[in-house]
């Protein structure tokens, strides 16, 4: 009797303390959305991390990314960019944050492309539009090239940015789902679009 009440206050403890959680984060994986704790989200960093170094150099390396990043990866990308987006993928959003703990779309652009091609951008996305690109056309995307959008009632003016990969597809910082890829073809990103640029 005494061993069956010590179990039943144990397992009332284990339950209260399940209750104590830090704060949640909603991130998105594929169509579903997960909250978890930050504690939760460095681990999954972790673990990202090292399956992606696990698989590098190897065949199964195009097959990791593409499946993690749901694009066709090949031999013919610039797999340092996309094992970097692939690290970044299920960041919670931040504004104005810079690390994995939380990032905004300017801030996760700033932190690929100085960790891929060694270059300082502008913190913001219309400053890293009008100083560090040249306008592109749309039609003439290429992997790593930008694309920038006009949300909510910010008539004209660019508050959002993210990297283009392939296939009309681009990573970003999503203030409602965190670091996803998306596509240009969505009618939501297609209505909001803006213009593309190529880093100087």
């Amino acid at each position: 009797m005494y061993r069956k009440h010590i179990y039943i206050l144990g397992l009332l403890l284990a339950i209260s303390l399940t209750g104590c959680h830090s704060s949640k984060q909603s991130v998105d994986f594929g169509d579903d959305i997960y909250h978890s704790s930050r504690e939760e989200q460095e681990i999954i960093h972790e673990k990202d991390s090292k399956k992606i170094k696990k698989h590098e150099g190897s065949e199964s390396t195009y097959r990791y990314l593409s499946d993690r990043l749901g694009i066709s990866v090949n031999s013919h990308d610039n797999i340092e960019l996309y094992e970097t987006a692939a690290r970044w993928l299920h960041t919670p959003y931040k504004y104005g944050g810079n690390t994995r703990k939380g990032v905004d779309c300017s801030g996760l652009v700033c932190n690929i492309y100085k960790s891929v091609y060694h270059k300082t951008l502008q913190r913001r996305s219309i400053d890293i539009f009008q100083k560090n690109c040249s306008k592109i056309s749309k039609r003439d995307l290429r992997e790593g090239d930008l694309v920038f959008f006009v949300t909510g009632k910010n008539k004209g003016k660019i508050n959002h940015v993210g990297i283009y990969l392939k296939k009309n597809k681009f990573v970003h910082a999503s203030s409602s789902t965190g670091v996803v890829v998306s596509s240009l073809n969505d009618p939501y990103y297609r209505k909001i679009y803006y213009s593309s640029g190529r880093v100087n």
